[in-house]
């Protein structure tokens, strides 16, 4: 009986219009992300994703051509880990987890967001700083759930929760972005109010020094002074930096946004200096 019964039901597969299958694969794929252990990363995969390419877009009007060739790549492996992922589930944890992870460490292990934090005047970068890393970590953290669940799926005896736990891990990760945000542009105005009241000085850290497209990043770039010449530098850039000797002769330490350094210059010579930060900034002081 049992075997005619599923005979019956294995035809009427069969028979059933290829169109119509085609639908309900189409409704089993949309209904997966249900499930918030798809729904978050894909939403992280695609937050990163138009973080990313805005970003590209904005250093390319600036001259930075270097972004272009890194943020492409990674914008292919976004795309492709958030079709895979609500393709293939499997196939798509496992590529999240290793796209995210590498991302981590180039932008947050070698890239290092933390002056950026620390100085939210330049409203842009600190944006990306603040929102680019959270949608990682979120990728990372929900894909490796999403592998043990389906190594391990969980017992559906148990009676559900009102919110889900890994619901109330992604609210509080989007309230951790947005309170970022919030503080950070009331900090970045703040910032733009000291940089704009700071005094003068003999050389000026320019906007956007760090840039490969920024010629003089410290203006100007040779400047004369005389034995006994006291020399003042002023940040006016939007991230900290460094005045320092190559010849370790003087060492501002880190000089936040509006900060100021002098040195005393007590004998003749050229004196070559850079930020340690961004080491290709470079000027040098003659002393006569």
């Amino acid at each position: 009986m049992n075997a005619r019964i599923e005979g019956l039901f294995g035809y009427l597969y069969n028979q059933t219009p290829p169109i119509l299958v085609s639908e309900m694969q189409s409704r089993s794929r949309w209904s997966r992300l249900r499930d918030p252990l798809l729904l978050i990363p894909v939403l992280g995969l695609l937050c990163a994703d138009l973080v990313l390419a805005s970003n590209v877009l904005l250093s390319i009007t600036a001259g930075d051509v270097f972004a272009l060739l890194l943020g492409t790549p990674l914008l292919t492996l976004y795309t492709l880990s958030l079709l895979i992922l609500w393709w293939r589930p499997r196939a798509g944890y496992i590529m999240s987890t290793v796209v995210s992870a590498v991302s981590l460490f180039i932008f947050v292990g070698i890239g290092n967001p933390l002056p950026t934090l620390a100085g939210p005047a330049d409203t842009t970068a600190f944006l990306f700083a603040i929102s680019f890393p959270p949608a990682l970590i979120t990728v990372l953290v929900y894909s490796l759930l999403g592998l043990r669940a389906q190594r391990h799926p969980p017992d559906t005896g148990k009676p559900a929760q009102t919110i889900p736990r890994y619901t109330v891990a992604s609210l509080f990760i989007l309230g951790f972005v947005m309170g970022g945000i919030a503080v950070g542009l009331m900090a970045g105005a703040t910032q733009s109010r000291l940089l704009a009241n700071s005094s003068s000085a003999d050389i000026t850290i320019v906007k956007d020094a760090a840039l490969p497209s920024t010629a003089q990043p410290y203006s100007p770039a040779t400047f004369q002074a005389h034995v006994g010449q006291t020399v003042t530098w002023v940040n006016r850039d939007t991230t900290a930096h460094t005045v320092t000797s190559k010849d370790n002769l003087f060492d501002s330490g880190i000089m936040d946004i509006g900060a100021r350094y002098e040195f005393n210059f007590t004998q003749a010579g050229t004196f070559q200096y850079y930020c340690t930060l961004h080491p290709k900034m470079t000027a040098e002081v003659i002393v006569s």
